[in-house]
Order: C-alpha cells, then structure tokens, then sequence
C-alpha cells in the first residue's frame, strides 16, 4: 500500500537514481531540468570552441522536501551562487560524450555523519562533498587542477595503483572517520570516462571498489585499499560497508545491456552481472552470479539484517 508520496515543487522530471530518506523524516532525491547555460568558454574535445552562450543543457537539482511539502534544500549544478560560478568546473566534464546535452551526470548521492551530501558526478570523474543546508562545496575529490576559487578543499591522490584515481564512477558513502576527523570515503569506481588523455573506455583501469582517506590538513586523497572485480561493468553498480568490515558489491552492468562484461576469465566465464561480499583483504566471501541474459543489470545492493519475515507465507 502506498504509505505517502513526495513532489518536487516548481521541478518536473523527477529521476530514478537517488532518493533517501534522512532521519528527520524528510525526502531527499534527484531532478533534472531542462536549461540554457553559457559554455562558450569551454573547450570542446578537439580543443576548439564550438559551444555557444545558450547551449541547451540538463542541470541536476537536489531537493530535500518535508512530508507536508515544504522544500527545505534546494541545489542545482549549473547555478552560480554567492557569486563564485557554478559548482562544476565544466571543462573536466568533456569526457563525457554527452555533454554539453548533460553535463556532469550527477548519478547518486549519500549522507554523511555530519549530514552533508556526497554526491558523485559521473560526467566530470569526481566527487563533491556539498553542505546541508546552505549548499556550498566543502572538497572536491578528482578533477583537473587547480579547483574553482569557492574556498573547497580539492584532494590530490596519493598512493593510488590508477594515479588519476577513480573515473565513470557510483555510490560515493562515508566508510568512517579518523581519530582527527578525516573523512574516509568509498565508492564503485566503474574505470570508463577517465579524465585525461587515455582512450575511451581505458582498457587498463579495471571495474573496481576503492577506499581513500580524505586528509584535512593536506589535502590528500590517500588510498587505503581497493577490490578489483574480474570484470569490465560501465554502468551502475554500488558497494554497502557492512560492519564486520566487509563490503557488499553490486557489479553493475554494460552499456544498454547490449553486450556481457569482459572478463579476465575468458569467453566462458561472464555473467551479466554479480552481487559479491568481500572481506578487508578482498576474499569473496559470497558471490551471486546472474546469468543467462544479457540485459540484467543491478543498480544497487544491500545487506539487510533486521527484515522481519512472515509467519504465513504460502
């Protein structure tokens, strides 16, 4: 039975790939609108400048709405605000081949202990930590250098095996916090839409999870550990940090599920996608393998321990 439904007020085109509800009861999810947005300062992929001062484009909004439909949080990725510009730096989002139609992807987005939103902009390789709720950009993780002048932090990797770090990737989540407050950070890191001048997808950076610890004082993204899958997903995908340590791993799909994964294992060895639960030094402990159709693909998974099961079930 429907328990309630939830509106954008002023937005249409409410999307599919996020919503949460925060413990205050309020809705959080994602729009998209339609805009025209002045992108004849950026470079196109061949380095000409081809985009006009109007370019039709798609801005990714995050609301936050009362169960009584009250908005209390409202951001948008191409507005300026406080007069600093918009919050995506849209020369590193001409990875994506989409853009300018969609620029930056906003494809998921998390809370943190501090209840700020860690939002993943697939288009440009980084994540954002955005704070709630007065919407200004606290760090930046990925992206060229230097950031834009709005007082982020923009982290620098450090000790990762991929030196660019992460690219194409989903469900950025808060895995716990140093002793000094440092944030440590994990995500679905798909290995397509890399930022630089690798070809696209780069064969060489393998589908995988990947932890970091996001220094204060320094500003490093430094890497702690990683899990790489055994095959190639470009789409979707999500890790749950469960609490014994342990990662649940959705392994997303392809694109428009119009061909299997390429595997490490041969020709022979490719599901249409996996859910699997590693341990901290990256053991499968349980693994699901979905098979027998190329169009299967799994956005997300979780881990639930308290469902309660009926008693009367036929």
């Amino acid at each position: 039975e429907v328990a309630d439904r939830v509106r954008a007020p002023g937005l249409c085109n409410t999307d599919f790939h996020e919503f949460t509800i925060t413990d205050e009861g309020n809705y959080l999810f994602l729009s998209r609108i339609p805009a025209e947005r002045d992108f004849s300062a950026v470079p196109d992929r061949e380095g000409g400048y081809s985009y006009g001062k109007a370019e039709p484009t798609t801005d990714s909004v995050i609301s936050e709405v009362t169960p009584e439909g009250e908005v209390v949080f409202r951001w948008n990725s191409g507005e300026t605000r406080d007069g600093t510009g918009p919050p995506l730096k849209f020369a590193d989002c001409r990875i994506d081949g989409r853009f300018p139609r969609r620029p930056g992807w906003l494809n998921s987005f998390s809370l943190t202990s501090e209840g700020n939103l860690l939002a993943s902009f697939r288009g440009c390789a980084q994540v954002l930590e955005i704070e709630r709720p007065s919407g200004r950009v606290l760090r930046q993780i990925g992206g060229s250098a230097p950031a834009l002048p709005d007082g982020r932090l923009h982290h620098r990797f450090v000790g990762d095996p991929y030196p660019a770090g992460f690219c194409g990737q989903h469900t950025p989540i808060e895995t716990g916090r140093e002793p000094n407050g440092d944030l440590r950070l994990a995500l679905f890191d798909n290995g397509i839409l890399c930022f630089g001048d690798w070809p696209q997808p780069y064969e060489n950076h393998r589908t995988r999870v990947v932890e970091y610890r996001l220094s204060e004082s320094d500003g490093e993204a430094v890497f702690l550990r990683h899990y790489e899958s055994l095959f190639s997903m470009h789409i979707a995908g999500s890790v749950q940090a469960l609490e014994n340590g342990n990662w649940l791993i959705s392994q997303g799909g392809n694109w428009r599920g119009n061909r299997r994964p390429k595997s490490l294992l041969g020709e022979h060895s490719r599901p249409a996608t996996s859910v699997v639960e590693v341990d901290p030094l990256g053991r499968e402990v349980f693994a699901m393998w979905i098979a027998g159709t190329e169009r299967a693909r799994i956005y997300r998974a979780y881990r639930e321990t308290d469902l309660p099961v009926p008693l009367n079930l036929p």
